[in-house]
């Protein structure tokens, strides 16, 4: 039995044209993500910083702090 890794590839894009296409995506369907800190770790989590796990729980914990 082959084994499937346990991480995965980006396409080859840069953090930038992540978040543009993100936003663009976003925008779309007339949403839009104003917050710069939940901004800061859309990048950080992009650029492979910080987990899913880990912005998920920051976000979260951010927005019901608010």
């Amino acid at each position: 039995m082959t084994e499937q890794p346990t991480t995965r590839t980006r396409p080859a894009m840069t953090t930038d044209e992540a978040m543009a296409f993100a936003d663009g995506a976003l925008g779309a369907a007339g949403h839009q993500i104003t917050d710069p800190y939940i901004n800061q770790l859309r990048r950080q989590r992009l650029e492979g910083e910080i987990s899913m796990d880990e912005y998920q729980r920051l976000a979260l914990a951010h927005i019901d702090a608010k």
